[in-house]
């Protein structure tokens, strides 16, 4: 009889004999020869002679050459072979060969003479780098100094010897975050299964990333991240993982040769137009930057039925893995406040946007995981529980200065402000914040019903501009349908809208879910990028109306088309050099059917080409009425929400004249001098009014400038 590897061999189609180098243990030998039997012989040129000598014992097929293995892993492979994709089906597990390290990176910056030495948290080397979040040239924070190394793999050193001979080959460095302190990244089954969603989140979303090429044996540069925690429960620790491409020709920047990694939490793409965004297979300039983008349904997370790979994936951040290190990430001063809740693990979906931030607990020095309050169902007369925390330019959970973090509260919509209560008010209340586990807000339901808000500000004599926002849905039956599509709103139920977004396999199951378009009509729940927002509300379906799950999504209820006279668009990289920038300017024409209300409204903007996501943030709107018209101000000088600074929307003869400004790190997925022949989709939406342009861009060494398509656009000069 067959095994259960031999069979899913069959399935994958993979006709290729997997024969051993000579240097390999008897052991390996007998498994390849009985692998054999399954793979015929294919009439190839050998490509597992002369091969480099990082794949000394590693598993080789001579019609592609050596097999991608992750250290510690057994050989995996993708349903349709090295090219396929993860997503394409099961895929197959050899536990006959496991892999070495054959590449390590590790923190600081370390010359060619230097030995690879042991990583951070080791008994060897026990102390960690410390950081604060921000870095490269953002306002605050500092970037992280690393080196990454060929290497053959502990043996005759206690973590190798560094290897050359892969000169110019690209190589990129990832960062992720140990969210919930556990000492691994990724899940892990060592403290049980029940958080496995929210370890999960460490591998969904890298908090950083940088890209180069080797020189000799190794390739040195820093690595920001805009993540970090409160010193006061001892910072966030960063994990750092590697991998690069090993063609036999430079020029090949992204498409020549097996990839060869250090531990990470998932196996990444192997085909690297999966990972590099391109049209093409090899970049117009090998020697200059490049992008990184994949999406969570291109790569492998350990499959439910092998419990015995969840551990190995998961990365420790210890100090015990040879290939990997490891870094403390501080959050920066605080410069105000966020209403926040506490994530609950057991009603929590990991996605590609990484929202949560660790914290303090309410008591003691405990980590707990918070994310933004957003959006709360709850039956009337339920106290709602939010908590108002310290956040430091980025969004970060901050330690706050002795004289603490003042905000003002204001409930509306019969929303009654229980706790704290200093001053009698039901509806306002001025809060000092004097620690990072923050002050826990009670809100009282009773009597109310409908859509309510709680409304964050300065305290005076600032000027009252809305800072954050949570929308409370009051309902007597506890159900909540915003778009009336059938799924609701808190399908799970569990006060959080959003906490828990619907698939369409959740569907197809009958799981509990929450509506991933909340306040678009989506019956379908289609998310064809995993990112845990459906089509009809993250973008991918402003360029092509007709791709898949778009053909439900309402145009007159929630997609106009602006018929502004022109949009322009600047974006600035800066490659980490200095902050991002990026300057909106447009007009808005309503047209029948469409209002903008003067009251509070959701503002998004959001910058695509295709599914490739440039540009998104999300305000709470603060409209107000200027000669009886709508008028939008938002001014924020440390850009905290989304990198924003200052917003502007006014009522003209002409329609609604919009800009925004923009400036952070890593706000753009783009590069200097990059062309984007599709150009640029520009939508923002106002509540329920989405308006979109079309735009076609030209590049500069130092800008991307993008009109809209019936305009001309003039190249921007080059310095």
């Amino acid at each position: 009889m067959k095994t259960r590897i031999a069979k899913a061999h069959e399935r994958s189609r993979l006709r290729r004999r997997l024969p051993m180098r000579r240097s390999f243990a008897f052991a390996a030998v007998l498994a390849a020869a009985a692998l054999s039997t399954i793979l015929p012989q294919a009439a190839h040129a050998d490509l597992c002679t002369n091969v480099a000598p990082v794949f000394e014992n590693d598993p080789c097929d001579p019609a592609t050459g050596p097999y991608p293995m992750l250290p510690n892993l057994p050989l995996v492979l993708p349903l349709k072979g090295p090219a396929g994709r993860w997503s394409d089906g099961p895929p197959t597990i050899i536990p006959d060969f496991t892999g070495d390290v054959d590449l390590a990176v590790r923190v600081g910056s370390l010359p060619s003479s230097t030995e690879i030495p042991p990583p951070a948290g080791s008994a060897a080397n026990p102390s960690l780098t410390q950081v604060v979040a921000g870095g490269g040239g953002s306002a605050q924070g500092s970037s992280t100094a690393f080196t990454v190394f060929v290497t053959d793999g502990p043996g005759v050193t206690t973590y190798g010897l560094p290897l050359a001979g892969l000169d110019e080959r690209p190589v990129a460095v990832f960062g992720y975050a140990d969210l919930d302190g556990d000492g691994s990244i990724g899940p892990t089954e060592v403290d049980g299964s029940a958080d496995n969603e929210l370890e999960k989140q460490e591998a969904i979303a890298h908090v950083g990333r940088q890209v180069g090429q080797i020189s000799g044996d190794r390739f040195s540069n820093s690595l920001a991240v805009r993540i970090g925690a409160p010193a006061s429960i001892g910072g966030l620790r960063i994990g750092l993982v590697a991998g690069m491409y090993t063609g036999d020709d430079p020029g090949q920047l992204w498409s020549n040769g097996t990839p060869i990694f250090t531990s990470w939490p998932f196996f990444p793409p192997l085909d690297p137009l999966q990972v590099v965004y391109l049209t093409e297979a090899n970049p117009p300039d090998p020697n200059g930057p490049n992008i990184l983008f994949y999406q969570p349904s291109e790569f492998l997370l350990p499959p439910p039925d092998t419990e015995f790979l969840v551990n190995r994936f998961a990365v420790p951040a210890n100090g015990s893995n040879a290939s990997t290190d490891q870094f403390i990430s501080i959050s920066g001063p605080a410069v105000g406040a966020r209403l926040m809740r506490d994530v609950d693990p057991g009603n929590y979906t990991a996605a590609s946007r990484l929202n949560i931030r660790p914290a303090p607990a309410t008591t003691g020095l405990a980590r707990k995981l918070v994310a933004p309050a957003g959006e709360i169902a709850i039956r009337s007369g339920l106290d709602v529980k939010v908590r108002l925390m310290p956040v430091d330019s980025l969004g970060n959970i901050a330690d706050p200065g002795p004289d603490g973090v003042p905000a003002r509260l204001l409930a509306e919509g019969g929303l009654k402000i229980l706790a704290p209560d200093t001053d009698g008010d039901p509806y306002g209340e001025t809060i000092t914040v004097s620690s990072a586990r923050g002050t826990v807000v009670r809100l009282g339901t009773r009597g109310v019903e409908g859509r309510t808000r709680v409304t964050l500000y300065d305290p005076p004599p600032a000027v009252p501009v809305g800072l954050d926002q949570a929308l409370v849905f009051v309902t007597t039956s506890g159900d909540v349908d915003a778009d009336d599509d059938g799924v609701l709103d808190d399908g799970d139920g569990s006060g959080t809208i959003g906490d828990r977004p619907c698939s369409a396999a959740d569907l197809a199951a009958s799981t509990p879910c929450d509506d991933n378009c909340p306040n678009v009509v989506n019956p379908s729940q289609s998310d064809s990028d995993g990112d845990g927002q459906g089509n009809c509300c993250d973008g991918t379906c402003v360029l092509n109306d007709d791709g898949s799950g778009c053909i439900e999504c309402p145009e007159a209820a929630s997609r106009f088309r602006s018929l502004s006279s022109r949009a322009k668009t600047a974006i600035r990289p800066r490659i980490g050099l200095k902050p991002d920038r990026v300057g909106i300017r447009t007009v808005l024409r309503l047209e029948e059917g469409q209002d903008i209300a003067p009251d509070s409204e959701q503002v998004e903007v959001t910058v695509a080409e295709g599914d490739r996501l440039h540009y998104f943030v999300q305000l709470a709107g603060a409209f107000t009425l200027v000669d009886d018209k709508p008028t939008y101000e938002y001014e924020d000088p440390t850009a905290s929400i989304g990198g924003i600074y200052r917003a502007r929307l006014r009522h003209t003869a002409r329609g609604f004249r919009a800009r925004f400004q923009a400036r952070q790190l890593n706000l753009v997925d783009t590069q200097p001098a990059e062309e984007l022949a599709s150009g640029l989709v520009l939508a923002i939406t106002i509540g329920d009014d989405t308006f979109t342009r079309h735009m076609k861009c030209a590049s500069s060494l130092s800008v991307v400038r993008c009109v809209s398509t019936d305009v001309a656009v003039t190249p921007p000069p080059t310095p």
